[in-house]
């Protein structure tokens, strides 16, 4: 009797569609690629135990085994993120040695613009992390790194 493996390949299969699904770093872009793949493995797995001439209980469960096992691996490339979130950090990193470089500022302007600067950067990483889209992660970099660099440091000028 074939249903078990059967059986437990979806059962597999739907579990790890629910955990990438749940995979907040993942856009949806990334977590419909990690479906795909875990789909065609489900059919792959399904097609062997159909086609299996596995007549014992442990010949069916290696072969069910292994397509759980295809299946388990099948996860979202996490990459967009992760990028956006260096790009901002690049910005950041930009901005705070622009600051430091001018020399008409006090030490307590360079701080108060760095401090501007980091505050940017923190909203635009949290609007990276509320992003569901590779678009709107895009976006949410541009728009960050766009607001680091525009940070610009108050001079007081009565010294």
């Amino acid at each position: 009797d074939k249903q078990p493996a059967i059986n437990e390949v979806n059962k597999a299969a739907d579990k790890q569609i629910q955990a990438i699904n749940d995979n907040a770093a993942a856009t949806q872009e990334e977590k419909d690629a990690a479906i795909a793949k875990v789909n065609a493995d489900k059919a792959k797995a399904l097609e062997n135990i159909a086609n299996s001439n596995a007549t014992t209980k442990p010949e069916l469960d290696k072969v069910e085994k292994a397509g759980t096992d295809a299946i388990a691996k099948d996860n979202p490339v996490v990459s967009a993120k992760p990028a956006a979130k260096k790009a901002i950090d690049d910005a950041l990193a930009a901005k705070n040695k622009a600051i430091d470089a001018r020399p008409d500022l006090t030490p307590e302007e360079k701080t108060k613009a760095k401090e501007v600067a980091k505050a940017q950067a923190d909203v635009a990483k949290g609007a990276v992390d509320a992003a569901t889209t590779n678009a709107a992660v895009d976006k949410a970099k541009a728009d960050g790194t766009t607001a680091v660099a525009n940070v610009t440091p108050v001079v007081n000028n009565i010294r």
